[in-house]
């Protein structure tokens, strides 16, 4: 399906991708769209210094990131990886990433919940996210300490 913002009527509604050029063919941009490519093609619904949170899922921003770390809004709630079965992974295995501000990190992890809710399979259990997050900040605790965490 082709959003109105690539017809070229009024302007995008959240969720669709805006053209960043007159001069890109429907085709490209159709693939770009689809491959998740282009940055541009990605509404930002909420942003802080490190990250944002875009119709995509949740994105670093650089150069406060010194990479784009991208997190798909269908795999918020995974819980296999570093959370080890009993937690949310996300909060836990960024927090071992030396370049990373957590607090910024978990503001934009809860947003991105609230705003990708019925995008990922399952609710987000309120105490689970507590566990998460505290294992989370002593996880970063121990890597700043041993000066390898992120440093306001």
């Amino acid at each position: 399906m082709i959003s109105s913002a690539m017809k070229g009527s009024e302007g995008p509604e959240l969720g669709e991708y805006p053209v960043a050029s007159q001069q890109m063919s429907l085709a490209a941009a159709a693939f770009a769209m689809l491959a998740g490519k282009h940055r541009s093609f990605r509404m930002a619904l909420f942003e802080n210094d490190q990250w944002v949170v875009t119709d995509f899922g949740l994105v670093s921003v650089e150069p406060a990131a010194p990479h784009e770390y991208q997190i798909a809004a269908e795999r918020l709630l995974e819980m296999a990886g570093a959370g080890g079965g009993s937690l949310y992974d996300w909060p836990i295995q960024l927090a071992g990433e030396a370049w990373i501000d957590l607090d910024a990190f978990i503001d934009a992890f809860i947003k991105a919940l609230d705003i990708h809710k019925g995008r990922y399979t399952g609710t987000v259990d309120p105490d689970l996210l507590e566990q998460s997050i505290a294992e989370a900040r002593r996880t970063h605790a121990h890597e700043v300490a041993k000066g390898h965490g992120w440093f306001p």
